[in-house]
């Protein structure tokens, strides 16, 4: 009767059965437990010889429209939260043949001090955009400063702005929507979402919350951590189909 009484918990807690998220390794217990709703991004740049590291994390992700890394990051994050986590680094991940990816992240917990030398890791003027987040989906066109692009599922582009340099950035056509980002110096970077998709957060929301909207034809933006996650699990677009990329050259919608 016991093990039954367990198994019907198992059933019908949601946190539990449908759970993506595996603790690999806790480091360390601490009495931090829901003291914050942030989820830094800590890049490898960064030295984290000094950090409390409390937790390596492992989760898995079918890429589907039931099942987006959008999903797993939230996971990652409500896990790190729940151990008094506040940021993370991706450590290692890979996408199999049948589009399941795993990411393996250590999670930790900064101070207000640590948390400004996480600016160090951060690029200036670095642009992305992230195709669907649904490798059942078809590849989206698009237009960056004139030139027609595909971006296929689970991937992104990578554009390395400059102060002052303007980039447009069109999907859509004549009823779609274009977005103008102009470099400036100490501009942190941006990311944009073609796949129906906007995330805020971090600098776009206030802290800890995070709202998704569903939509077609528009161009969205990703809150940084999100948008850090992301370009660190998905496949960089090959440099040799976006050299020609310059903004000298726009082309009319």
């Amino acid at each position: 009767m016991a093990f039954g009484f367990v198994a019907v918990l198992l059933f019908i807690n949601p946190a539990i059965n449908a759970q993506r998220v595996r603790v690999a390794e806790r480091y360390l217990e601490t009495d931090n437990k829901n003291i914050s709703d942030d989820f830094h991004f800590v890049s490898k740049l960064v030295d984290v010889s000094g950090f409390t590291a409390i937790a390596k994390l492992e989760g898995d992700c079918h890429n589907t429209s039931r099942e987006s890394l959008a999903d797993l990051f939230s996971d990652f994050k409500a896990t790190a939260n729940d151990f008094g986590a506040n940021c993370f680094r991706v450590d290692t991940s890979y996408t199999d043949t049948s589009h399941l990816t795993t990411a393996i992240v250590t999670v930790f917990y900064l101070n207000p001090n640590q948390l400004e030398m996480l600016k160090a890791g951060v690029p200036e003027n670095m642009i992305y955009v992230v195709g669907s987040l649904n490798h059942e989906k078809k590849g989206k066109r698009f237009k960056f400063n004139g030139e027609k692009l595909t971006l296929f599922p689970l991937e992104y582009l990578a554009y390395q702005n400059r102060a002052g340099e303007e980039v447009r950035i069109s999907v859509g056509g004549f009823t779609g929507a274009t977005r103008w980002v102009m470099g400036k110096e100490g501009r942190g970077p941006i990311w944009f979402s073609l796949s129906g998709f906007g995330v805020g957060g971090g600098a776009m929301m206030p802290p800890g919350q995070i709202g998704i909207s569903f939509n077609t034809g528009r161009i969205d933006e990703i809150a940084l951590d999100l948008g850090q996650f992301l370009i660190s699990v998905l496949r960089q677009k090959p440099a040799s189909e976006v050299s020609s990329l310059a903004t000298e050259e726009h082309d009319d919608d």
